[in-house]
């Protein structure tokens, strides 16, 4: 791969990465909202995040195992669009347990970026450049962390948190589009 191909490509990894901290990062900005809206009880809210840290956490090592088999541009894009599918099913949310299932499935469907993004990234460099270059695609962490929770809260705030989900959903899956096209042209 040539180095501007290997740069592109962590960018747009970098970028769906940065989606996957937005999503992940959005629903903790606002809890208030989900107390008053759905009702949760604060055991609830606080299963929201660990019931997705647990998930996320046991589905890893699996999901590098399907990394080392399958496909890693698939693996990426899929992930990409399985955990938009279920940020927009988050905007749909009507009960706590309905939000608890759809914490467990983000926790599934981002699990399998990670694996596959960092392989493609440590295959599109030479091992002087590969730390590097995996250093700043996991800068997308830190920026969607930050991302996901001005945004989660600036839009709860206005009354909008379902529409937050829709909006997050929505332009992961229209990045997808792109993402793939390029990861199928290299």
């Amino acid at each position: 791969m040539d180095n501007r191909s290997a740069f592109v490509l962590v960018l747009l990894m970098w970028g769906a990465y940065f989606q996957n901290y937005t999503d992940r990062q959005a629903v903790f900005a606002i809890f208030p909202v989900l107390r008053d809206e759905l009702g949760m009880t604060d055991t609830q809210l606080g299963l929201t995040g660990s019931i997705f840290l647990w998930v996320y956490g046991i589905f890893c090592p699996i999901a590098g195992q399907i990394a080392d088999r399958c496909s890693k541009r698939a693996m990426v894009v899929w992930s990409l669009a399985l955990w938009s599918l279920v940020s927009v099913g988050t905007g749909f949310a009507q009960s706590a347990m309905v939000l608890l299932a759809l914490r467990a499935a983000m926790g599934v469907s981002e699990a399998l970026y990670m694996p596959a993004a960092i392989a493609l990234t440590a295959n599109a460099y030479p091992p002087e450049k590969r730390s590097r270059a995996i250093s700043f695609l996991t800068t997308a962490q830190i920026c969607g962390t930050v991302g996901g929770a001005w945004f989660g809260g600036w839009m709860a705030e206005r009354g909008m948190w379902r529409e937050a989900f829709f909006i997050l959903g929505g332009t992961g899956l229209l990045y997808a589009y792109p993402y793939y096209h390029f990861l199928k042209g290299i």
